[in-house]
């Protein structure tokens, strides 16, 4: 999770090259079942959020708006502690579809609000006028 495409290459080469001997594995000290539960949240709220925006419609129109804005609010409480790059840029990316597409103004002000926090700029608490 958040391993570098660098990484991942030179591990795969090094156990195909020792006829699967060499394995690369987390050293001990860094297996962390808290950062793990916390990393495999993450992901199921991406992958909702990715799922939300996948037709390019009105997010509203398929899924439960009170649901988007739970799996936004999980995010808030989950990324401050996450120190990946990739994972980051992706919630960005999903974040700004995500307030692209919806007419909510909630919504929209919850990604934000998060996009900001994920981009390392202090929470900000976003006004919104209704339309």
């Amino acid at each position: 999770f958040g391993e570098s495409v660098t990484r991942q290459t030179t591990g795969s080469a090094l156990h195909a090259l020792s006829f699967g001997a060499y394995t690369d594995r987390v050293p001990p000290a860094q297996l962390d079942l808290v950062s793990l539960a916390r990393n495999r949240r993450i992901s199921r709220q991406l992958d909702f959020l990715d799922d939300v925006t996948r037709n390019g419609t009105n997010p509203e129109v398929a899924f439960d708006s009170s649901r988007i804005v739970r799996a936004i609010h999980e995010l808030s409480d989950l990324m401050p502690d996450l120190d990946s790059q990739p994972v980051r840029e992706r919630a960005a990316a999903t974040l700004t579809r995500v307030r692209t597409l919806t007419p909510n103004p909630i919504i929209q002000a919850d990604c934000l609000e998060l996009l900001h926090a994920v981009n390392g700029h202090q929470a900000v608490a976003s006004v919104v006028e209704p339309q």
